[in-house]
């Protein structure tokens, strides 16, 4: 539900050496949905960034994403293994393992997206905060400076996202990703947030390293800065 200005506090805090580029995800921020397709939007993203860094003669990088950003940068990363020197995911789902669950996953994405374009768009974002899954966010000092950001986003546009980025429509990655000897990939999850610590625990491989992220829920890079900042900083060697 946010855009590129969320990540503006860790961007802020790494080294200056650090090069950066923040990406608005499609129909969130400055970024359009519509050159995405219905067939398979997280290829056609994929390729869209990957065009973007060779455009740009960035070879090699380091690549971070949270939630759906962290679900696409998971299908860059595995389609264009030689483009990342490492990866950093929070609070990521790799996909859903059988049909019925992502039909079902798929019709409640939808019934969200509708509920985008109905309702009071500041209501619906206080109610979805106070999913188990945000564990206190909403008690968090800076709450309100990210509703702020999130109100920027256009409701019609974020509803079209949710309904082609659905994790109801996503391939399922998990096998991809164990079998990955390519990319060395830092799991985070929040240690209040049972679902995807559940999910994170079950990612066995030499090539992933899970870390669990105390005092904290699904938006880690909020709720608990600095320890987040300490793990990518280690992970990334800044």
């Amino acid at each position: 539900m946010g855009n590129s200005k969320d990540w503006l506090p860790i961007i802020y805090s790494l080294p200056e050496k650090t090069n950066y580029l923040a990406f608005d995800l499609p129909g969130h921020g400055k970024t359009d949905i519509s050159f995405t397709s219905k067939e398979d939007s997280f290829l056609d993203i994929a390729n869209n960034i990957n065009s973007f860094l060779e455009f740009h003669k960035i070879n090699k990088c380091c690549l971070v994403g949270y939630s759906m950003g962290g679900r696409i940068a998971l299908c860059l990363s595995l389609l264009f293994p030689d483009r990342f020197s490492k990866v950093i995911l929070e609070s990521t789902n790799p996909g859903l393992q059988n049909k019925s669950k992502k039909n079902s996953r798929y019709k409640n994405d939808l019934k969200i997206a509708e509920q985008l374009i109905t309702d009071n768009y500041r209501e619906f974002l206080d109610k979805w905060y106070e999913q188990a899954i945000f564990y206190k966010l909403k008690a968090h000092p800076d709450y309100d400076k990210m509703i702020d950001i999130r109100l920027q986003n256009n409701p019609i546009l974020l509803a079209e996202a949710l309904k082609k980025l659905s994790i109801g429509v996503q391939q399922n990655y998990r096998d991809n990703l164990i079998k990955n000897t390519k990319i060395h990939i830092l799991f985070l999850a929040g240690e209040n947030d049972i679902k995807y610590k559940n999910i994170t625990y079950k990612l066995k491989s030499d090539f992933i390293t899970i870390k669990i992220i105390e005092n904290s829920g699904h938006n880690i890079h909020l709720e608990n800065k600095e320890i987040f900042l300490k793990h990518i900083k280690q992970f990334l060697n800044l």
